[in-house]
């Protein structure tokens, strides 16, 4: 998250886009905000208050490696674990902003498709160019480049498996539109899993991987 490849920094242009994107959803529905590096950790649940919701983005911190089986899977627990209206659980989505390989922990593919059983989608989002690269600092001194290419092929094969879409972007602009085009979809526009209209009072996660935040904003690690 902290490559360049995307203006200004990829952390950056992904958590303007995302602020953007919980502006863009309609107001009943709730989102929930969740960072994840080698450990996935619940920044805010899911809420109809977008305030709390930017300002978790606000607070997110580049750091780590990237475990996305474990934050799927997390972010699956989270969503059923909103109380159900009239007896019946509201439609729930999973989005999944990353920036690279899955490093550690449950394989992403399989948490993909338990949550695709359980009706829950996961919209994939590739940031990056395969050219971005971090500074990595070495034992005796220095720095070294290294290549930080996102997985696209991956995230698709994730969004495949759990009835949810694949986007991809390089830039900062076309990443405000992957939010533009999500937040229709899931505000309005009819989806094979009725993910309409309806959705309003649904609830739905934002994964974003390769960042951490410091214990004392969110009290708990998931």
């Amino acid at each position: 998250m902290k490559a360049t490849d995307v203006a200004p920094d990829r952390l950056t242009a992904a958590r303007r886009a995302a602020q953007s994107f919980a502006d863009g959803v309609p107001n009943p529905v709730n989102i929930g905000v969740m960072a994840f590096n080698q450990t996935p950790s619940l920044l805010q649940g899911p809420t109809t208050d977008r305030a709390a919701v930017r300002a978790a983005l606000d607070r997110m911190q580049a750091s780590g490696n990237t475990a996305s089986g474990n934050a799927i899977a997390t972010g699956v627990r989270v969503l059923q674990s909103v109380p159900a209206e009239n007896g019946r659980k509201a439609p729930a989505a999973i989005v999944l902003l990353s920036d690279g390989k899955s490093t550690s922990g449950v394989d992403p593919v399989v948490a993909a498709r338990a949550a695709g059983k359980k009706k829950i989608p996961v919209y994939t989002v590739a940031l990056g160019t395969p050219n971005g690269t971090v500074s990595v600092p070495l034992k005796n001194g220095g720095t070294v480049q290294r290549k930080v290419p996102p997985d696209p092929t991956a995230l698709a094969e994730v969004a495949r498996v759990s009835g949810g879409r694949a986007y991809t972007a390089e830039t900062a602009g076309q990443l405000s539109q992957v939010y533009d085009d999500l937040g229709s979809q899931l505000g309005s526009e009819k989806q094979q899993r009725e993910l309409t209209a309806g959705f309003a009072g649904g609830a739905l996660v934002l994964l974003l991987a390769g960042c951490a935040m410091s214990l004392r904003w969110f009290g708990r690690p998931i």
